[in-house]
């Protein structure tokens, strides 16, 4: 047998074997959120975890990306209600007199609506990345133009 690459497994009919890359087999059923995430994180996660497994965006793979995005977002709400609660600016003496600046909490909300908008891009949650989004069964005319925009369901 010449040296090469291994042949391709094939069936009884003598047809290729085609199966699916180890990990990115769908979901069937949406799950739970992980109980060690924060209640704001477990939130959004039951508020779009089901309808990005509904539209085969989400595979076993995409299980820890979809953690980061979610606690990205409780991270940015606990922050977003801190500043509620106390304001914008922050105010403090010294032997200097009295300093005010921004809240350290606006920085934090910042920082984590930014990183939530390219998770969201990354799972197909805006309508840019919707229209750059390629997923099995997910209805597409032949020009690349969505038919149905299925995803604008998850948006919170």
């Amino acid at each position: 047998m010449p040296a090469g690459r291994p042949r391709k497994p094939r069936d009884e009919a003598g047809n290729i074997i085609e199966a699916p890359p180890v990990g990115y087999a769908s979901l069937r059923d949406p799950i739970d959120p992980p109980a060690d995430m924060a209640p704001e994180a477990q939130d959004y996660w039951r508020a779009v975890v089901p309808g990005l497994v509904a539209a085969g965006v989400v595979t076993q793979m995409d299980l820890g990306a979809v953690r980061a995005m979610c606690a990205c977002y409780g991270d940015m709400l606990r922050a977003q209600k801190q500043l509620d609660a106390e304001g914008l600016v922050v105010t403090w003496s010294s032997d200097r007199g009295e300093t005010t600046r921004e809240h350290p909490a606006s920085k934090i909300v910042a920082a984590r609506q930014g990183q939530l908008l390219r998770w969201q891009q990354h799972f197909g949650m805006t309508p840019a990345s919707r229209s750059r989004l390629v997923v099995e069964g997910m209805a597409a005319s032949r020009k690349g133009v969505p038919v149905a925009d299925e995803m604008e369901g998850l948006l919170p």
